[in-house]
Parts: structure tokens; C-alpha cells; sequence
């Protein structure tokens, strides 16, 4: 009877948000609604039905899409429901190999001569092999590694951007941010192509570069 009562999105929204409002087990109860909604299919209807709620009553931007809002709570189970895939295929080899790297007793020999070889001798499998990351110069045991591992860090953000570029976004994800951009141009217009990377990034994959674990990338 409780599943068959919060199929309603103006019966489930209201729970998440009384549930903020007290500070209470929002993102738990919100994960739990999102999975019912999820399986019966109807995940983009009560996406959708929030996106209404926070656009029509706001009179100004930085009202909408708050971090304590019921969307972004609905949001980011949604992206653990459909998202995954996508996120293990762009992010895990390279956030895998940097986690490794902070065992400092494994190193790469010859790394100075890596380095002054030149560019044209660095390729993706030779620095995403390093053994260090590190850019706490009180850490590093030899001057040049400092550099050295700023260039690493750096070709390890430039694969995982191709990975991004040359990837399909999940279809699901990327219906809804649509529907997002079209709800919010009606009133906010400036705010369009904000909002969409807001959600596509700092609430999705730039969450999950900051928190693996919380995405199962790694434990």
C-alpha cells in the first residue's frame, strides 16, 4: 500500500521534501522512492514532476536546483541507477591506476630520462604506469619529480577527457537533461547551459572523480 501510495509524484515529492525540511534520512528514503519509481518505469515522470516544482514557484535563480533540494536528492539516485556504466568505462582504468600510484614504494626506474626524452616519446600507457601522482614536493624524494608528475596527472585528465568526448552519454541521463534545459529556457533562459553541466558534471561525473567509492568505482 505504501508503493502504491508513492507512485504519485505529488505524493513522494512532498515526503523528500518534509523529510529535508527536518534534516532527516532524505537521500536514504529518496534512494528508496527513486528505486520503486525506477522499476516501474516511471523514473523520468518524477524527475520531470520536480523539475516543475522547483521552476514554477521560483522567483529568482538561486532558488532553483539547491543542493538540499528533493531533485538533486532524486538526481543523484537516479545517476546510480543508470549511470554506472558509463562512469566505469571513462573513469575507472585511469582513478584505478592513480590509486595505485599512492604506494610510494613502487616507482617507475628512469623517470628523469622518461622526461627529457621529450614529448614525442611520452604515450598514454607510459605515464598512466607511474607510480606516483604525488605533488606534495615535502613528499618527493628527487627535485625533478615534482614536474614530472604534474605531467602525468595532466595526460591522465586529457585521456579521461577523450574518454568523456568519444563516449555516448547515457540516453536516459541525457533525455532528462533535455527536458530540464527546455523546463528551465521558458523562464530562466540564461541559466540553460549552466544548469545542464551543473548536473551532467559537478553532480555526476565530477562527483564521482571526487567520491569512487560512492559510485563503486573502488572500495
Amino acid at each position: 500500500e505504501l508503493q502504491l501510495f508513492l507512485l504519485r509524484p505529488h505524493r513522494a515529492y512532498p515526503v523528500i521534501q518534509a523529510l529535508a525540511k527536518a534534516g532527516l534520512a532524505r537521500d536514504e528514503v529518496s534512494s528508496a522512492i527513486m528505486y520503486i519509481y525506477f522499476y516501474t518505469g516511471e523514473a523520468q515522470a518524477l524527475l520531470n514532476y520536480g523539475v516543475k516544482k522547483e521552476i514554477v514557484p521560483a522567483s529568482e535563480e538561486s532558488s532553483l536546483f539547491r543542493e538540499d533540494s528533493p531533485l538533486a536528492a532524486l538526481w543523484q539516485a537516479y545517476v546510480r541507477l543508470v549511470g554506472l556504466p558509463y562512469l566505469w568505462h571513462v573513469l575507472s582504468d585511469t582513478l584505478h591506476r592513480i590509486a595505485q600510484a599512492s604506494d610510494r614504494n613502487k616507482r617507475v626506474t628512469n623517470r628523469r630520462s622518461v622526461m627529457l626524452a621529450g614529448p614525442a616519446d611520452y604515450d598514454e600507457s607510459s605515464f598512466l604506469q607511474a607510480k606516483s601522482f604525488e605533488l606534495d614536493k615535502r613528499k618527493l624524494e628527487e627535485v625533478d619529480e615534482y614536474e614530472i608528475n604534474i605531467l602525468h596527472l595532466k595526460l591522465a585528465a586529457q585521456t579521461t577527457f577523450n574518454r568523456i568526448k568519444q563516449t555516448p552519454f547515457p540516453a536516459e541521463l541525457g533525455g532528462f537533461l533535455v527536458k530540464l534545459s527546455n523546463a528551465t529556457k521558458k523562464k530562466f533562459p540564461e541559466l540553460v547551459s549552466g544548469l545542464v553541466a551543473n548536473f551532467a558534471f559537478l553532480r555526476y561525473i565530477c562527483l564521482a572523480i571526487t567520491t569512487p567509492h560512492s559510485f563503486g568505482i573502488w572500495k
